[in-house]
């Protein structure tokens, strides 16, 4: 694919007033009372659960959409056509309605026990297991790195074609960008960042959508539009269950609506609101903006771009080839903001959670809990450009279809970390033996089912069997064994509870 170098520096000059204001909303962000605090971990990973709701749905928001959206699925859209499509969107309500309903319970509970990440919960749902901690902390920063490097890699994809840079350049340069801002106030600039990103990715999905009827009314409308794949071997690109098996469409739309429940980045924005009345805000925010960004850049994006281009080698290329062709030089610059802003306030969310799990989870908690607020401070600094490091490095030799990378890590949260944050917040008698079993059950079945016998599957995503078996080893398990502790049921369910116990943090045998 050629862009002319006159509109390769458009796009880019534009792209780099992007970043420059990124960095100034998140450093001014440090200013913000909520943003300090007298416990470190509590004010850098959730600002001391004063967000508000407009800010925190906006948050919540950017960081669910992310290159997955504005790449990936394009991408996927264009290799499989309405198929993918429908099975993606089927789920995508289903996600944040789930997402919403757990994410009023989670705060009250992260209040109750002073909690500030989803490992936390867990261990305080679960008799302060440390075997549980350490499993699902592990899970965490494996899955999540995974989905990190996902994130870079797309980005850094559609900069090297719409800008002709260097793919590397663009992998280290949004690394960077994520990190200073990350560095500097964590979830108080997150979000900051996140408001003027959630603007971004808005217009330039608007943007998108408009140019796309444009091109296609000078076809003589969509009907024509798609009329030129009839009776040609992409024909099937228009069809239902054309181009994917039934079984594993509705597989996908499972993935997408129940891995919600095991989504660490998302629980963690959820758990921040400073009210009932920011939360509500928060899940109209959300739930409306996401949804209409997604519906313009999908509907139609990846289909269209087959139709103008059957020819491309890779088909996270879609996207690109779009804004290249259908779009004005200035708008294709918004354009690629739009989508490295979802890129990085994803990315941002996920490298706070990784590295609260790293720093705090395992490092404060089981390890070192007499550790001094400066000392995790530095630690947490320090795991931080580690972990960008080590996902640029992820990054360097991706996949041709970056979806499957993000399929990798959501099933992989999904399957490990949903079954015992659904039951534990909705069951009272899951136990810490039940969660164990369901945690590393799954987490093996989800292995094999990817990498050594796929036939386990029966043809759908390997996020739904590993699912099945968590689950049953959960009700199986903790039905056989004895309850959890009364004072973790009163903390978890009841309207009073035992302040003392709901800050114990040592084993409860």
């Amino acid at each position: 694919m050629n862009i002319a170098s006159e509109k390769q520096k458009v796009i880019f000059i534009t792209f780099l007033v992007y970043l420059t204001v990124t960095l100034l909303f998140g450093v001014i962000a440090k200013r913000r009372k909520a943003a300090r605090g007298s416990d470190f971990a509590e004010s850098f990973f959730t600002g001391n659960k004063a967000m508000g709701g407009i800010v925190m749905g906006l948050m919540i928001m950017a960081t669910m959409l992310s290159s997955g959206t504005f790449i990936g699925s394009v991408g996927a859209g264009y290799f499989y056509g309405f198929t993918y499509i429908i099975a993606d969107a089927s789920a995508y309500g289903l996600f944040f309605i789930l997402l919403c309903s757990l994410g009023k319970r989670l705060n009250i509970v992260a209040r109750r026990i002073n909690g500030s990440s989803v490992v936390q919960l867990i261990k305080s749902r679960y008799a302060n297991n440390n075997v549980l901690a350490i499993g699902v902390a592990v899970s965490c920063v494996i899955f999540l790195s995974f989905y990190c490097a996902s994130q870079l890699v797309g980005g850094a994809k559609m900069f090297a074609t719409m800008t002709g840079q260097n793919y590397i350049i663009g992998l280290v340069l949004f690394g960077v960008v994520v990190m200073i801002y990350t560095l500097v106030g964590g979830i108080s600039s997150v979000a900051s960042a996140a408001v003027f990103q959630g603007f971004v990715m808005l217009v330039a999905a608007t943007g998108l959508f408009v140019s796309m009827q444009l091109r296609a009314a000078e076809m003589g409308g969509l009907a024509s539009m798609y009329q030129t794949l009839v009776g040609t071997e992409n024909e099937n690109l228009l069809q239902v269950c054309g181009t994917l098996d039934g079984k594993y469409m509705i597989s996908l739309a499972i993935l997408g609506a129940l891995c919600g429940f095991g989504m660490p980045h998302a629980i963690q924005g959820a758990i921040s609101y400073k009210d009932t009345k920011a939360m509500k805000t928060a899940i109209v925010v959300s739930l409306a903006v996401s949804c209409v960004i997604y519906i313009m850049m999908n509907i139609n994006a990846g289909v269209m771009a087959h139709v103008l281009n059957p020819d491309l080698t890779a088909s996270d290329a879609a996207m690109p080839y779009l804004a290249a062709t259908v779009m004005p030089a200035w708008l294709a610059g918004i354009l690629l903001s739009g989508a490295v802003a979802a890129i990085q306030s994803t990315l941002a969310g996920m490298l706070l959670v990784i590295c609260s799990t790293i720093a705090k989870d395992i490092y404060r908690d089981i390890f070192n809990p007499g550790v001094s607020d400066k000392k995790l401070q530095k630690v947490t600094y320090v795991v931080i450009v580690l972990v960008i490091a080590m996902v640029i490095i992820l990054s360097i030799n991706p996949p041709d279809l970056m979806q499957k990378i993000v399929y990798l890590a959501m099933g992989g949260l999904g399957a490990t970390l949903g079954v015992p944050v659904f039951f534990g917040a909705y069951w009272k008698r899951a136990n810490e033996y039940g969660a164990i079993a369901a945690v590393f059950g799954a987490l093996l079945t989800y292995i094999a089912a990817v990498y050594i016998l796929p036939q386990i599957a029966g043809g759908m995503e390997p996020f739904v069997v590993s699912v099945i078996v968590g689950i049953a080893l959960m009700i199986v398990v903790s039905l056989m064994t004895k309850p959890s502790p009364k004072g973790t049921i009163q903390v978890w369910f009841g309207e009073k509870y035992d302040k003392k116990f709901a800050l114990r943090t040592d084993p409860i045998r």
